[in-house]
């Protein structure tokens, strides 16, 4: 065997190993986590290109950003530096265009562009391309396009049109995204002719099921005295459906219901419902018995109920939820207990759970008072940017050592970690306009180098096998015979093959591309070739054939070979799947970097040491690691900082898994006995030993994130029946299905 000094003495040292016993040389944690990166410096140098306004567009995200040369204008980006680009210069040359209201509705982005003279406004949709950005409405007088709101997958909006001088309405829109399917819906006209006697607004425009409420609000003029003031709650095209005191506050859809606060006038301002008739518009409950306001505010939806903060006159402003009854309306916990009130200054729905910001605190709830429960304090300023991503939180906080940076949560301490200290030190990157659409979350930030800018995060941890881009690993199995791959989303889109690969193939896939989805990747033993397919382009390359694919930056020729076996991981923490080989013979590693393009090679194990890579100290890249299978022992060399640890954790029988199984961002030391069936894992959140039973005999370890919650589940596959098991770290239930059979081997 052929190791460095240090490694060599480390394996050739006698160590008394009982079975999975645990015997740490080094373990550290840092603060990091997963790697954030700028996608691109859009102003070269240090002034800020100051990305704002990023809506969805698919897979990719939209925004406005400043390059000096064109002024602020429409950008795109799939991730990467070279799919970033302009995409089109509404105002040629240095000056900027006046561009709003980024809305996305299916894969389009619909925008709206202010003129200073007629027509004024006109509206626009984008996919992303210039060819693809087309005008949509524009006509003379036309003022202002607000309220833009996807529903149903169809833009509605608000515009103002002046119908003759002196003459004006306010009007809602329908638009299919062509210039004749754009046409008026509602039209609320001024009174009087001249100087008018009234004043209409439209606003709070929201898509319920698959149709419309909006609030019209009518102010009524003697002079310059306001006389009167309506406020009227309208459905689709223009159905009066109640007048109400108060403007209407939160609205929010629950499952096909509109939930608001306002006052009738014999109520506060209180928590109302309805179903689009007047009859079916009721007070939910008064909360705060009386004339006084309960004030409920922050409504979101989840679970099939509403939760929202209100002040019931007891309690003060706490956390509450209803299911639209009085009796099913109920605070869910006293945070701040007593007669003060807690200051909820955020909510967010992270697929069946809440987690919000009070004052500098982050907390997370099931919905009930024993699952409503503390998760980190932050230091001041009090964190912003609350968004989710799967079941995971997001947010720019500070932990009082670094400075306000990009952090995440699965709703626990342990997995409550600082992504990146994008701003070293006290200094502050203040993450902002977070987004996510697909696998990555992108975000504008400052590293105090080159100014705000575009950055990214993978979602995909570097094992994750992902393919629908719903922070959930989807069940694979591959055919050697055939070369075909079988692949069960788990949330979008039905039961796929694709053709790719075949005997002598291993299947490899992972982020080659750095678009955040997985791409189906085939490694041939005998020549050491890769075959990748960009989930990104739609094209397959081969890697390690010829012509030589580092004329494109890709990848260098002969890259493996008869004895060499692939190790997927990402060993530059750049967010993309590196080409990676471990031959057992020998020992060696070989590593082609995707960020340098540089081949790294390494002596680290031997005959009987079994690779076993994995992210085990947090700082989001992969560390090169072994175990060996006769004692038991696991040996890492640790990317953060050149040192190896050595643990004892198996021995004969016991097969290594990996996962973060504690959801700390750290991979986890476990190792599977198939004869028993028993887990072992050592949580290093913990530092202590969790012992399961699932699987046995005929039963091979499958662990993966399968639902999104941030930690690895126990899963196993019967190769003789194709049937998967899998059991959710989130609900402790467990779930079968059949997905494969003889002559299959699940793609883990």
């Amino acid at each position: 065997m052929h190791t460095s000094g240090l490694v060599r003495g480390l394996l050739d040292r006698r160590v008394s190993v009982v079975a999975l016993g645990v015997s740490i040389l080094a373990l550290t944690r840092p603060l990091e986590a997963q790697p954030a990166y700028r996608v691109a410096d859009i102003w070269w140098g240090a002034p800020a290109s100051g990305p704002v306004s990023l809506a969805k567009q698919g897979r990719n995200v939209v925004f406005l950003a400043n390059d000096y040369y064109n002024g602020t204008e429409l950008w795109t980006s799939d991730g990467t530096s070279a799919g970033t680009r302009l995409v089109r210069d509404f105002n040629p040359g240095m000056g900027s265009a006046n561009l709003y209201e980024l809305t996305s509705v299916g894969d389009t982005v619909f925008l709206a562009e202010r003129l200073n003279q007629p027509p004024y406004d006109k509206l626009w949709k984008s996919d992303g391309t210039a060819a693809g950005t087309q005008l949509v409405f524009s006509q003379m007088y036309q003022h202002g396009f607000e309220e833009l709101t996807n529903v149903d997958d169809v833009l509605y909006f608000v515009s103002h049109y002046a119908i003759t001088p002196g003459t004006q309405a306010t009007e809602v829109y329908r638009s299919d995204g062509t210039p004749g399917g754009t046409a008026t819906v509602a039209s609320f006209p001024l009174c009087g002719v001249g100087p008018p006697t009234c004043s209409v607004s439209i606003s709070s425009l929201t898509a319920v099921g698959s149709g419309f409420f909006y609030e019209v609000t009518t102010v009524y003029y003697a002079g310059f005295e306001i006389t009167a003031t309506y406020h009227s709650l309208y459905k689709g095209n223009q159905t009066l459906v109640k007048s109400f005191q108060t403007s209407l506050g939160g609205m929010t859809d629950v499952n096909g219901v509109l939930f608001f606060a306002a006052s009738d006038g014999i109520s506060g301002v209180e928590l109302w419902k309805s179903d689009g008739t007047a009859a079916g518009t009721v007070l939910v409950k008064d909360i705060k018995p009386g004339a006084g306001d309960s004030g409920p505010s922050n409504l979101i939806s989840m679970n099939g109920r509403l939760f929202f903060t209100a002040d019931d006159g007891v309690h003060g402003r706490e956390l509450w939820a209803s299911d639209g009854t009085p009796a099913g309306t109920v605070m869910v916990k006293d945070v701040i207990a007593g007669a003060g009130s807690s200051a909820i200054s955020s909510i967010v729905n992270a697929e069946g759970t809440l987690f919000f910001v009070e004052r500098s605190d982050l907390w997370q709830s099931d919905g009930t008072a024993a699952g409503t429960s503390l998760v980190r304090s932050f230091a001041l300023p009090a964190p912003t940017g609350l968004v989710s991503a799967g079941r995971r939180a997001f947010l720019a906080a500070s932990d009082g050592v670094s400075g306000t940076e990009l952090w995440s949560s699965n709703g626990r301490f342990s997995g409550t970690r600082m992504v990146r200290d994008i701003a070293p030190g006290t200094a502050s990157s203040a993450p902002g306009n977070l987004i996510r659409p697909g696998s990555l979350l992108f975000f504008s930030a400052d590293d105090g180098v080159v100014g705000r800018e575009l950055w990214a995060l993978s979602l995909l941890n570097e094992r994750s096998l992902d393919f629908d881009g719903d922070l959930k690993g989807d069940l694979a199995v591959y055919h050697p015979a055939s070369g075909l791959w079988f692949v069960e989303p788990s949330t979008f889109g039905p039961s796929y093959s694709l053709d790719f690969g075949g005997p002598d193939y291993d299947a490899v896939p992972g982020d080659y591309d750095g678009d955040g989805r997985i791409d189906a990747a085939a490694y041939h033993r005998p020549s050491g070739i890769w075959y990748v397919r960009s989930s990104s382009e739609g094209v397959v390359r081969a890697y390690g054939a010829s012509p030589d694919p580092c004329a494109l930056g890709l990848a260098c020729p002969g890259f493996g070979g008869p004895g060499y076996h692939p190790v997927r991981g990402d060993y530059d923490g750049d967010g993309k799947a590196d080409f990676a080989v471990y031959h057992e013979d020998s020992g060696f590693w070989f590593l082609k970097l995707s960020s340098t393009r540089a081949v790294t090679s390494m002596a680290f194990g031997g005959p009987g040491y079994e690779p076993v890579p994995g992210d085990y100290d947090g700082d989001g890249k992969t560390d090169v690691a072994v175990y060996h299978r006769a004692s038991g022992l696991w040996f890492t060399l640790r990317s953060s900082t050149g040192a190896v640890t050595s643990l004892g954790f198996g021995g004969p029988g016991y097969a290594p898994v990996r996962g973060d199984f504690d959801g700390d961002g750290l991979t986890d030391h476990a190792v599977y006995h198939e004869a028993s069936g028993l887990w072992f894992i050592l949580e290093t959140s913990t530092a202590s030993t969790v012992t399961m039973g699932y699987g046995g005999v005929g039963y091979s370890p499958v662990p993966e994130d399968y639902d999104g919650d941030g930690r690895t589940d126990l899963a196993v596959y019967h190769a003789s029946s194709g049937l998967w098991f899998t059991r959710s770290s989130r609900t402790g239930s467990s779930t079968a299905r059949g997905f494969g059979g003889p002559d299959f081997t699940p793609v883990n």
